[in-house]
């Protein structure tokens, strides 16, 4: 595997010109304790503008530790809040294992795939 595949990126993406959106962090790449602090700036920003919840899709993480758990959980409770839910769109292997070790599968199911027409996993915090 090359060094840059190892490089933490993300990316949101939303609908134009629709009235109501939810707005999707994509995420790929390495997450630890190093750089979730600046996922969770960034997925703060997304959480503090108008959408409808929040999409995130793990399918191109590489690593995810249990910093990228303690993210999750956090969006997830704030959105929970205010009666909004978390998505968390076809996470990797490495998220769905995190997932499993912390017993939270229950919480974050895993293994949807939107091209088979199977809808996304939801938070069940709200």
């Amino acid at each position: 595997m090359q060094a840059s595949n190892l490089v933490p990126h993300f990316w949101i993406s939303s609908p134009q010109n629709a009235s109501s959106f939810t707005p999707t962090v994509h995420l790929s790449g390495d997450y630890d304790s190093f750089n979730t602090p600046s996922l969770w700036a960034e997925i703060e920003d997304v959480l503090r503008g108008d959408g409808e919840g929040l999409i995130l899709d793990a399918n191109d993480v590489t690593f995810f530790d249990a910093s990228g758990i303690r993210v999750l959980v956090k969006a997830a409770e704030q959105l929970a809040a205010t009666a909004q839910t978390l998505t968390l769109r076809t996470p990797s292997h490495s998220v769905d294992r995190v997932l499993r070790i912390c017993g939270l599968e229950a919480l974050f199911d895993s293994g949807s795939d939107p091209a088979a027409d199977t809808p996304p996993t939801t938070s069940r915090l709200t």
